[in-house]
């Protein structure tokens, strides 16, 4: 398929042609998803982009959209990896209640207790990246997850996506970050759209939590006025390292990160839609629904 093009302003006012929605070989044909993907990056000007759909346990579609790296021309492909920066919370919200289901903990112990990310090193009697890497994704063997590991700024990781964010007057830059490694429980992994896709199928199934502790999990925390609060009026309410969207027609939950990525679980519609992008401003959380419409029941 033929690719499109954009003009992005790039260093000073200059316009630099680049190639924002290039399909990879493995669509013979572009369908309304593709199309409507092809749209959002033109007018978000998002480089390169990564999806999967999952519905009723089964994966109905996957893309792999634009360039990873800019100054390579590298296009986004099964392979890539990307940076998920505060979406790491996910995966730390869950390891604690699987040490709350051990009865090493409770969630209702006050932070007191414990010190930040150092309470799972503390109870589980091992760095919390590897307690992750053992309890989460081995088990579900999301190996490029783990290869990738949890300090992405600072080693080499292979294929992973480089982060760009647009500045006050419209120029694209490269994103260099530091993170210390006591905020790797908030902003360290690295991963790919099929892996949270998978992962976010096994939390629903039941292979990570019981169905009471995702439930725990997943509820908002009521604030001392009695009500609930989250980073918009979409995502409504903070639950444990996730956000709830809570509404009465497709209430969801999601977990973000850089403004670049999103996974949103929509348990109701037994529905995962995962947006990974390399855009830091891109805010794939507020297309998300759109995607998710073509799949819900009813839909096609």
């Amino acid at each position: 398929m033929a690719c499109k093009t954009s003009s992005l302003p790039l260093a000073g006012s200059r316009l630099r042609a680049i190639i924002i929605c290039c399909l990879t070989p493995s669509y013979a044909s572009a369908d309304k998803t593709d199309d409507y993907i092809d749209r959002v990056m033109t007018e978000r000007q998002i480089p390169g982009l990564q999806l999967a759909v999952v519905r009723s346990g089964r994966t109905v579609k996957t893309g792999n959209y634009g360039l990873s790296n800019l100054q390579d021309s590298v296009s986004v492909t099964g392979e890539t990896l990307f940076p998920i920066n505060s979406m790491t919370k996910a995966f730390t919200g869950v390891a604690i209640m699987q040490l709350a289901q051990d009865d090493r903990l409770s969630i209702d112990d006050t932070i007191g207790t414990y010190l930040l990310g150092m309470l799972i090193d503390k109870l589980s009697e091992q760095p919390f990246t590897q307690f992750i890497t053992d309890q989460q994704l081995q088990p579900l063997k999301m190996t490029k997850t783990a290869e990738a590991g949890f300090d992405y700024y600072d080693y080499v990781v292979a294929h992973q996506a480089r982060q760009y964010h647009f500045d006050g007057e419209g120029r694209l830059h490269t994103l260099h970050v530091e993170f210390a490694p006591f905020l790797r429980t908030a902003a360290g992994m690295t991963s790919n759209a099929t892996e949270l896709a998978t992962y976010a199928t096994a939390l629903q199934q039941g292979k990570l939590l019981t169905p009471e502790s995702l439930k725990a999990m997943w509820t908002a925390t009521i604030l001392s006025n009695g009500k609930t609060a989250g980073f918009s009026d979409l995502e409504n309410g903070y639950a444990l390292g996730w956000q709830v969207i809570g509404r009465d027609e497709h209430p969801a939950v999601s977990a973000s990160g850089g403004n670049a990525t999103s996974l949103v679980i929509y348990p109701e519609d037994e529905l995962i839609v995962v947006i990974l992008t390399n855009l830091v401003g891109a805010l794939p959380i507020q297309f998300a629904d759109d995607v998710a419409s073509f799949y819900f029941a009813g839909s096609q």
